[in-house]
């Protein structure tokens, strides 16, 4: 018995693998990042630069 699928839930099926394959990835990277604590400090020094950064660009939005 062969299974049909439409167009749309062939796309659907195919973006649902490469969700499951990028949230496997992320997760292999975040095991790797919590038991080093060198990426963990590097990964946390730029997510604080991300944080002040996306701060100043807000007040400057606001003064506009």
């Amino acid at each position: 018995m062969v299974n049909y699928r439409s167009p749309e839930a062939q796309k659907d099926a195919v973006a649902n693998q490469s969700i499951q394959h990028s949230r496997s990835a992320l997760s292999k990277t975040a095991a790797k990042v919590l038991q080093d604590p060198l990426l963990l400090r590097q990964l946390s020094d730029q997510v604080y630069k991300l944080m002040i950064e996306d701060l100043r660009r807000q007040r400057e939005r606001s003064r506009n």
